[in-house]
């Protein structure tokens, strides 16, 4: 049996909530670090994932969240496989994104919020907007991939876990993992949009591969944060 045609199952992981509206956006907050300790809790207590591969983007906030699971591993005894470092699998410029948005479309009053409410119920929607204005091109010349060129990015790295048979966890983030999604699914850059945007921080998503493509089988799940006392620590931003 070949490779592509061995049964994969890959946990796609988006990184724990990074520092959102600070100067620093590349390292997890407080609460990103307590996400991270319990996803690193849940990931030591469920063997039955016989991880035989780890991957990683090579952002901070990666690192940071899959070192806090391989501490909580590592304190249970269970043995992990090396880390592989991917560039493939990380996120898009967000930075350039909001920079380009706010230079092509200055007119947009929310664009304020970025730095005085990042925590306002207008923040997400105008993000969204901002996904949708680099999906029609209106700001491929202030950014330093085109949305296809993301895509496609996104969609090798995704390929190529097909390659390595068995069980697979790499840590990502959201734009990364709704493009995995759009791939198994066939959606629109509307549907992935609205998809990018409900994916919480340190979410668990469960893909599956048998030969022929990839199979979403759960997405955004929280099981480490389903505790009464830690639902407070859900975060999308």
């Amino acid at each position: 049996m070949s490779p592509s045609s061995t049964r994969v199952r890959a946990l796609l992981i988006r990184h724990a909530q990074a520092s959102f509206g600070a100067a620093d956006y590349d390292r997890l907050s407080a609460r990103g670090e307590r996400q991270a300790e319990l996803l690193g809790a849940w990931v030591a207590a469920h063997p039955e994932w016989k991880l035989q591969r780890l991957v990683r983007g090579s952002m901070h906030r990666h690192a940071q969240t899959l070192d806090a699971i391989l501490r909580a591993c590592a304190s249970a005894g269970r043995p992990m496989p090396d880390v592989v470092e991917d560039a493939g699998w990380n996120e898009f410029d967000h930075v350039n994104l909001f920079r380009g948005y706010a230079k092509r479309f200055s007119g947009d009053e929310r664009l304020e919020l970025l730095t005085s409410d990042p925590a306002s119920p207008a923040v997400p929607q105008l993000i969204a907007d901002m996904f949708a204005a680099w999906a029609r091109g209106d700001v491929d010349d202030l950014m330093p991939e085109r949305w296809t060129e993301f895509t496609q990015r996104v969609h090798r790295a995704f390929n190529a876990l097909a390659q390595h048979p068995g069980h697979c966890l790499v840590v990502s983030s959201g734009g990364v993992i709704s493009r995995c999604a759009q791939a198994a699914l066939h959606l629109s850059d509307e549907r992935t949009i609205s998809l990018n945007m409900s994916l919480a921080n340190s979410a668990i998503s469960d893909f599956r591969h048998r030969g022929d493509g990839w199979d979403l089988l759960t997405w955004n799940g929280l099981p480490h944060l389903a505790a009464a006392e830690h639902l407070p620590l859900t975060s999308h931003f």
